[in-house]
């Protein structure tokens, strides 16, 4: 799995986090924020995979099992559902919640709660905020922190966590009969897996829960109206609404927060402007398209975008 180095860096191929598969996306960038100084660039394969360039004496999936398994990180995160000294975060959020909730938002910066919900829009319900599109319904009201940590508490299936994730990155890991966040299209039993229940990664999960920091919910531009995330030009239900790329250069988790923001805001010129450091290929989230009012099914598939479009 590792490839070969340069100044001071070790390159580690993760074929397992492939970008034609919107939650390995994801979980690569989860990555450069879970372990410090890492970072992200994407093969130059015709469906590109993730490429983490280490620093030296730092072992990848060693940080990464830790991260993984610390209590802490899910138990103290601004959006879970008991913290002691603050009121409950439901699924249905309040805006005296999120007020109090915010407060340790800002002291931790996590930017879970700025992804999940939104305090933005003046026409919600400050009895029930609105959600980020990363924070799919779920049944019984689940909520994403509740999804986490069902993820985090299955990791002790697995005695060497560090060979766990070492399957993840290499892609050879077995999935648990989970729910995960919601979002994976490869979780959903009918024509993708041979089972009768959602099966997902709890590590890849865990993983992009890690990068929604890198994804805030805001309020749409007049006339759009609604919350959206950042990267969306339209509600997690519409079709084609998010549009991602994948990048050549090394980058940490700052440098990708950064560069992600000049592309979605000169989307149009991707190609002159950025040729050069882009990989060839486009990706474009398609949502799962509800059945009826009662439907909570939630996935996001990509597909590959032609240039231009």
């Amino acid at each position: 799995m590792s490839g070969g180095t340069s100044a001071g860096m070790t390159t580690v191929e993760a074929p397992g986090l492939p970008a034609d598969w919107f939650n390995g996306w994801l979980a690569a960038i989860g990555v450069t924020v879970m372990a410090e100084g890492v970072k992200l660039s994407w093969s130059e394969d015709p469906v590109p995979h993730a490429l983490f360039h280490v620093p030296e004496g730092l072992r990848l999936e060693e940080r990464l099992a830790t991260r993984l398994s610390d209590r802490e990180w899910i138990d103290s995160d601004p959006i879970a559902r008991h913290l002691d000294g603050y009121p409950e975060f439901p699924r249905k959020v309040s805006l005296e919640t999120y007020r109090a909730r915010a407060k340790l938002e800002r002291e931790q910066k996590t930017g879970t709660l700025a992804a999940s919900v939104s305090d933005t829009n003046p026409d919600a319900d400050p009895a029930d905020l609105e959600h980020g599109p990363l924070d799919v319904p779920m049944p019984r009201g689940e909520t994403l922190w509740e999804r986490a940590k069902r993820c985090q508490e299955s990791l002790s299936r697995f005695p060497d966590l560090v060979g766990r994730v070492r399957q993840t990155l290499l892609g050879e890991a077995e999935r648990l009969p989970l729910a995960g966040l919601g979002f994976d299209a490869k979780r959903t039993p009918s024509g993708v897996l041979e089972a009768s229940s959602p099966h997902v990664d709890p590590v890849v999960e865990l993983m992009c829960f890690a990068a929604l920091r890198l994804f805030p919910a805001h309020t749409g531009a007049r006339g759009r109206g609604g919350v959206l995330g950042r990267g969306w030009t339209g509600s997690s239900r519409r079709q084609g609404s998010f549009i991602y790329v994948t990048w050549r250069i090394p980058l940490d988790c700052w440098g990708i927060d950064a560069f992600l923001d000049v592309v979605w805001s000169t989307r149009e010129r991707l190609t002159r402007r950025f040729g050069r450091f882009l990989s060839p290929v486009k990706f474009e989230v398609v949502p799962y398209k509800t059945s009826g009012s009662s439907d909570v099914t939630s996935a996001f598939f990509t597909r590959a975008r032609a240039e231009g479009s």
